[in-house]
C-alpha cells in the first residue's frame, strides 16, 4: 500500500499517509564495550519478520564470539513469515528477548 522510497531530503513532513513510505527492514548487532573494549552487552535489534537468512546476523562461529544478551523483535506480520521468531531465537541464544511492533 506504501510502497516505494523517499530517496530525497524533504522540508516538511508528508501531509497525508500516502507520503509515508515503507521503507526498508533494519537490523542491526550493537555492542556496548567497556573500556578495556571487551563486549559488555551486545543486542540484536530487528524491525521486521523475516526469513532466514534476512536480517539474520552470521553464524556466530564465524566473527560474532560474544553471545546475544537481549534481542528486540518486531512480532508485527510474524503469522506471515514460517518460523519467526522461533528461528532468529534460536540462532541467536540470547538472554532476554524483547517483542516490540
Amino acid at each position: 500500500m506504501f510502497g516505494g522510497s523517499v530517496d530525497t531530503d524533504q522540508q516538511r513532513l508528508p501531509r497525508t499517509a500516502y507520503g509515508w513510505k515503507e521503507g526498508r527492514t533494519r537490523a542491526f548487532l550493537i555492542d556496548f564495550l567497556g573500556p578495556d573494549g571487551s563486549v559488555r552487552l551486545r543486542l540484536y535489534y530487528q524491525d521486521a519478520a523475516s526469513n532466514p537468512s534476512t536480517g539474520f546476523p552470521p553464524p556466530f562461529e564465524s566473527t560474532l564470539a560474544e553471545p546475544v544478551d537481549v534481542a528486540i523483535l518486531c512480532v508485527a506480520s510474524f503469522d506471515e513469515v514460517d518460523d519467526y521468531p522461533e528461528d532468529i531465537v534460536r540462532q541467536l541464544r540470547p538472554q532476554t528477548v524483547i517483542l516490540d511492533h
